[in-house]
């Protein structure tokens, strides 16, 4: 979203919440999930939090409240400023299976936003529960909500989905002819099935919302599908992480000593000053200027090595 100082700011932001609500508008939907970096508190009165909090009014939405173990997202220690600007909003309806909602700080990330974990415990039979189960794997049972209901944990990833995540694709590595003509093998027969499902959807008026859904959600399954299968066999695949070759001893030092400055940063109530927080900010910039040192020299010895 725009930041507030910026002249114009509050014509842009009602135009992109405007485009928000044409999406909202032209969908059938049980529940509304928002989230990301509003430049602005939704907490203190201020002119865009004002729009913003109107825009979910119309909605029926509510915005999630971080727990108080940690009262910011945004931090600039160098300028000692930290705020709430990255939000979760929901619908009204969806608050009440709200479970927590915090940050996750973490002692290697650098970023100056703070990421923000919603954790939602559903009814097995909600229509949202339902809807993740289709397609995933079965989400775990046996927690319970207040009053002995059973719950289903929903969760972002599959684990399945999670395993995956943990590597990344060397398109750059594969063989692009064999991927192209295997991917062209899979996808035909699903084009096929668009077509022929389109020739029977012609007459619009005869259309069931329901039965157009289920054949859009089927041929995205369909096509992810036979792109990730092509994927397996065709594309090499490393760990995260698994390339960094300018890692060193010495940076596994440093990294052990950020985390443990951080940790009893953390352990000590995040104290702004003293020499805990001094310690923990030194190790910290340590740290990140160290990895952009070996980055920076690991570009130059590639940049000499392509030169002889």
């Amino acid at each position: 979203m725009p930041c507030e100082d910026n002249g114009g700011s509050n014509d842009l932001l009602i135009d992109i919440l405007a485009q928000v609500a044409a999406v909202i508008n032209e969908n059938n939907y049980d529940y509304i999930f928002l989230g990301g970096d509003l430049n602005t508190d939704l907490n203190r009165s201020r002119k865009h939090s004002k729009i913003v909090l109107d825009f979910l009014e119309a909605h029926g939405m509510n915005y999630c409240k971080l727990d108080k173990s940690m009262n910011y997202t945004f931090s600039n220690e160098k300028r000692n400023a930290y705020s709430t600007i990255d939000f979760w909003c929901v619908t009204s309806e969806m608050m009440q299976y709200v479970h927590s909602y915090c940050t996750i700080d973490s002692a290697i990330s650098f970023s100056d936003h703070l990421p923000v974990q919603l954790c939602v415990k559903l009814l097995c039979h909600n229509t949202l529960a339902l809807g993740i189960g289709r397609g995933r794997d079965i989400p775990k049972q046996g927690s319970h909500l207040p009053g002995g209901a059973s719950t289903c944990d929903l969760v972002n990833e599959s684990s399945n989905s999670f395993k995956q995540d943990s590597y990344r694709l060397r398109f750059d590595h594969c063989n692009h002819a064999m991927f192209y003509e295997y991917t062209r093998v899979l996808l035909e027969p699903i084009l096929a099935s668009i077509n022929a499902d389109y020739m029977v959807c012609q007459d619009l008026s005869g259309l069931n919302n329901g039965d157009v859904g289920q054949k859009i959600e089927k041929w995205y399954n369909s096509i992810v599908g036979a792109l990730s299968h092509a994927s397996q066999i065709y594309v090499p695949r490393v760990k995260f992480g698994g390339l960094k070759h300018f890692w060193d001893a010495e940076l596994d030092e440093l990294k052990r000593l950020s985390i443990e400055s951080h940790r009893l940063w953390v352990e000590t109530g995040r104290p702004r000053s003293g020499e805990i927080y001094l310690a923990r900010t030194r190790d910290r910039c340590n740290y990140r200027a160290k990895i952009n040192e070996h980055k920076i020299a690991e570009k130059i010895s590639v940049s000499a090595e392509l030169q002889d």
